[in-house]
């Protein structure tokens, strides 16, 4: 859903359709080892609520791995946040709105509220400024009012495009 701070513009509704196609053409071109953890499947076949959690740097691959899934990621409510927003609708994935330094109160009872219903969330929990790789306590506190396990995930790459932004960005 878009924010009244900004109106979501063509380059926005661009960038998700040109991001969701680079993200496709990746993934179909990749060859892709997942590592899962046995009691992670256990948890996956019993259909519990989980909140997956990855640092900010690796968020856009795994959007792909949990395509179409009722998973709910927090992102930011900034104009950049809402590029980001368009490319995980068009993977199926809920983006529910805000961070630590905007909305985040709101989006953290959303995502609270979707886990106590048995959805999945997920969390970069080193925030939207950082530092990088440093874990806020927002994704344990989600943790502890709905009672479900916080799992870390990662992405790696042989090959990649890094960004020279604070998390050093990736794809």
């Amino acid at each position: 859903m878009a924010h009244p701070e900004y109106p979501v513009t063509i380059a926005h509704r661009l960038a998700g359709l040109l991001g969701n196609g680079f993200i496709r053409l990746v993934a179909l071109t990749s060859a892709v080892q997942n590592v899962d953890d046995p009691a992670y499947m256990e948890l996956r076949r019993l259909k519990r609520p989980l909140i997956y959690t990855f640092w900010h740097n690796n968020q856009v691959f795994l959007c792909w791995t949990h395509r179409g899934e009722p998973v709910h990621v927090i992102v930011s409510r900034s104009k950049d946040g809402e590029y980001i927003a368009q490319v995980l609708r068009r993977l199926g994935v809920e983006p529910v709105r805000g961070s630590s330094s905007r909305g985040g109160e709101a989006a953290f009872r959303q995502v609270v509220a979707f886990l106590e219903r048995g959805e999945q969330a997920g969390f970069t929990p080193d925030g939207p400024r950082g530092p990088v790789q440093t874990v806020h306590p927002g994704v344990i506190a989600a943790a502890k009012l709905s009672g479900a396990p916080i799992i870390p995930v990662a992405v790696a790459s042989r090959r990649k495009l890094v960004f020279r932004s604070w998390d050093r960005f990736f794809v």
